[in-house]
């Protein structure tokens, strides 16, 4: 009985219009305009999401590429400029995720999932095109090593 007491006393206490978990999926305006934020939020944290993914994917295959080709020509990197390679890519995912929802409804729906055959391709062709960058600067620096100083 005193357990019975307790739960209705405690029930007492949220009234109609207090703030639950529910709150996102309430409104007391008469028309739709609630479910069009709701929608607009979250097709902007989806289309974020899958964007984070895919620099995530690029950086992570670019990052892999660079310190390959640095281990085989003998370069360690040291505590510090790990450090700032590391939170360089923090920082822009910080931004990132600073993104506001459009005004309107876009009438393409963004992709459901980060496995679709868009994102697949975007990150590949991203890749090929940063790792062929890095590969040319990798053999212009063994060709600049490669090459007697010249004296003034």
């Amino acid at each position: 009985e005193r357990a019975q007491d307790a739960f209705e006393a405690a029930n007492e206490l949220v009234r109609v219009g207090d703030a639950s978990i529910a709150a996102a999926f309430t409104a007391r305006q008469p028309d739709v305009g609630p479910c069009v934020a709701l929608l607009r939020q979250g097709r902007s944290t989806l289309a974020t999401t899958l964007m984070m993914f895919k620099v995530l994917g690029v950086n992570c295959l670019g990052t892999a590429y660079a310190l390959s080709v640095q281990y085989l020509e003998g370069v360690k990197l040291g505590d510090t400029q790990a450090t700032v390679a590391g939170l360089f890519p923090a920082v822009l995912f910080l931004l990132l995720s600073k993104s506001e929802p459009r005004e309107a409804l876009s009438a393409a729906r963004p992709h459901a999932s980060v496995f679709c055959g868009y994102a697949a391709v975007s990150v590949a062709a991203q890749s090929a095109v940063h790792l062929a960058l890095l590969a040319s600067a990798a053999a212009a620096a063994r060709e600049a090593a490669a090459a007697p100083a010249r004296t003034p």
